[in-house]
């Protein structure tokens, strides 16, 4: 493969790791340490009925 081969392998590798990181933290912040949840507005809601393509800068 070579090093060209094997850095467009590895390109998107870390794109995905990049959020498992901040998972692992909110799975030892909750089971480990005890800490509360992240407040979602939307946690009691069916998915069907949570809006779709809202940001909050349009709010």
């Amino acid at each position: 493969l070579g090093k060209h081969g094997m850095d467009y392998l590895m390109r998107q590798s870390s794109c995905i790791a990049g959020g498992t990181t901040e998972m692992a933290r909110n799975v030892i912040a909750d089971r480990l340490l005890g800490m509360p949840r992240e407040v979602t507005p939307d946690r009691d809601r069916p998915f069907r009925d949570v809006p779709k393509n809202a940001s909050p800068a349009s709010k």
